[in-house]
């Protein structure tokens, strides 16, 4: 395999243009970065087909490095068929600066009157239910959650449709103690089909999912959802239908 290698290397090298003087060779070896001599030197130390892969390039058609306005240019032609990064200059990285200079920017503050709720109050706003006894001396908690579709403002000026549960997002903070019973009366004021689906454990018709209890809840629709607060930690609940 080596000698097959240094053959083919020498007649490539000696099917290039005659030089004219020395002056001509050792130019062409300042621009390859390799000479001859040095090659077969290299070749006869290594002897290996990883080092002969790695000094191949240099040789065949020795190519300029590349710049990142190349690449630019490359990119620019595969993703939008001509001009280069997003506005034909060759430069993708200036390209992604000027696609986010494009992007709108929002001034101003948010109007949370305006939303009915401020996202700073909901970390410590935490609702306890109406607390009772059942005969067993367990501990209710009831809830009353609405499903509403409302534009909320997320960014000034900027609206959003969402789902929301008693009029914001995210929903009430449902506050209990391990053990305690959990009674959420949901009514649905939406346009769409909703449930409510509460991580933790809880008997399958009441985990708010399609095809378990009731399923999804037509609008204008109620279910009562009850189930004991367990186990200790911090659970999620959601909507479980798609849009």
């Amino acid at each position: 395999m080596k000698k097959q290698l240094i053959d083919m290397l020498q007649r490539h090298l000696s099917a290039q243009e005659p030089h004219s003087n020395a002056e001509e060779s050792q130019g062409e070896e300042r621009e390859t970065g390799l000479s001859r001599r040095a090659l077969l030197r290299n070749l006869g130390i290594t002897g290996g087909t990883i080092a002969s892969a790695a000094l191949l390039p240099r040789l065949v058609g020795a190519q300029p490095p590349s710049t990142p306005q190349a690449d630019g240019n490359a990119a620019g032609n595969a993703a939008g068929g001509s001009g280069s990064g997003y506005n034909g200059s060759g430069d993708a990285a200036m390209g992604a600066h000027r696609m986010g200079a494009n992007m709108p920017r929002t001034v101003g503050e948010v109007d949370h009157k305006a939303n009915g709720f401020n996202p700073s109050d909901i970390l410590t706003d935490f609702d306890y239910g109406k607390v009772s006894r059942l005969p067993n001396g367990q501990t209710l908690r009831e809830w009353e959650l609405v499903g509403q579709d409302k534009d909320i403002e997320v960014a000034p000026g900027v609206m959003f449709p969402a789902w929301t549960f008693n009029g914001r997002v995210p929903g009430p903070t449902l506050r209990a103690t391990e053990g305690d019973r959990m009674r959420v009366h949901f009514r649905n004021e939406s346009a769409m089909a909703h449930t409510i689906h509460f991580h933790g454990i809880h008997p399958y018709p009441m985990d708010g999912v399609p095809g378990a209890g009731p399923g999804p809840i037509s609008p204008g629709g109620s279910f009562t959802y009850e189930f004991d607060a367990e186990p200790f930690g911090c659970h999620l609940y959601h909507c479980h239908t798609f849009p």
